[in-house]
């Protein structure tokens, strides 16, 4: 387990949330090991890590708890997050990550093979 460089208090300058500090914490936590795990991510500045790993945690908050309601109201606080946001935060997350793993890419890959069609009638 790797200990996450970011805190709940960085997450939160990226996305408003009302999700508590411990929440968020795990979603670091998950963020890091992700991020450590992945061998081919190397950073030279650790700042460039703690920034990958707060983006990384805030795009897994608004993904799978945050927008999992759409909405959250509490007392007279509401959030709402949208598309653009999670766009916003996987663009983010593609430029600080070295590797390009983290965020699979929408573009599908394969390999076509055409018969060469000379002498074909």
């Amino acid at each position: 387990m790797a200990t996450p460089e970011a805190n709940p208090q960085d997450v939160r300058r990226v996305i408003e949330t009302q999700e508590e500090d411990a929440v968020i914490q795990d979603f670091l936590q998950e963020a890091a090991d992700e991020i450590i795990d992945e061998k081919s991510i190397t950073f030279g500045a650790t700042s460039k890590r703690k920034r990958l790993e707060k983006y990384y945690a805030a795009l897994k908050i608004a993904k799978f708890k945050e927008r999992a309601a759409e909405s959250s109201t509490v007392g007279d606080s509401s959030v709402t997050y949208d598309a653009s946001l999670v766009s916003e935060l996987e663009a983010e997350v593609r430029k600080l990550d070295p590797s390009n793993s983290l965020i699979p890419t929408d573009k599908p890959s394969g390999v076509f093979n055409v018969p060469d069609s000379k002498g074909v009638e």
